[in-house]
């Protein structure tokens, strides 16, 4: 088994920039639905046109790489999928225990957004007492943005996909230290894009949370050397054709 130091330095570099690319997206997510929520977009809205929105996009993928291929749906599988799907987001034991069940990401990813937009679905139907004028989002401003693009780089590529592949080749551990990284991004974009203020608090916690996350990458790597691999870099290696 070939070990990691071996490894070419792309490859050994694929799962830092998956997170980093997933932070980014959540990042611009953030931006993005703050400023359609307050052109009034519904909250219970959007996550149903979010997941809607992930499963159109990844279900040609899921049968086409996977065809026959998926493992057999048991109870205990259904129910992790389920509660992943009400979470709204990958809890990341509950996550990586799931990704390791069921070892198909782009079918983990699709029933994951199917029952998203199903329960989701319910609860909005519950909770938005406004109309149906609430769910008519198909117009050229930031709610459809908001809708389209979260459900194609977040729900779809980043939450379930990448991120439940990047756990598979290394760990939760790894995959949520960089997720204080999307704060400091919205808090710069926000200072750019939205002209929000700055605070000194804020810099300096970006300094600490960057420090922090520089010395977990540090000891991630010194525990993560000496480990063999096989084939590589696993399903890491095969994004770029899946994708």
């Amino acid at each position: 088994m070939p070990n990691i130091q071996d490894q070419p330095l792309f490859t050994k570099m694929k799962p830092f920039l998956a997170v980093l690319f997933m932070q980014i997206t959540f990042a611009i997510m953030n931006v993005v639905t703050k400023t359609a929520m307050d052109n009034g977009l519904s909250s219970y809205v959007f996550v149903v046109y979010r997941h809607a929105t992930a499963f159109t996009v990844i279900i040609p993928f899921s049968l086409y790489f996977e065809w026959n291929q998926t493992p057999k749906m048991t109870i205990s599988i259904f129910w992790k999928i389920l509660v992943l799907s009400l979470l709204d987001l990958v809890h990341m034991m509950i996550g990586a225990i799931t990704i390791d069940a069921y070892p198909k990401p782009l079918s983990l990813t699709s029933l994951i957004c199917l029952f998203g937009t199903i329960d989701g679905a319910a609860v909005a139907i519950v909770m938005e007492r406004d109309g149906p004028y609430i769910w008519n989002i198909f117009r050229w401003d930031t709610k459809l943005l908001s809708a389209v693009y979260t459900g194609i780089f977040c729900s779809g590529l980043g939450y379930y996909y990448l991120q439940g592949v990047v756990m598979k080749t290394r760990d939760a551990v790894f995959v949520t230290s960089f997720m204080p990284c999307c704060m400091v991004i919205v808090a710069v974009s926000e200072y750019f894009l939205l002209d929000s203020n700055m605070f000194l608090g804020s810099l300096v916690g970006a300094c600490v949370i960057c420090t922090g996350l520089y010395l977990v990458i540090w000891g991630k790597g010194k525990e993560h050397k000496n480990k063999p691999t096989e084939g590589g870099g696993g399903e890491l290696d095969d994004l770029p054709e899946a994708a």
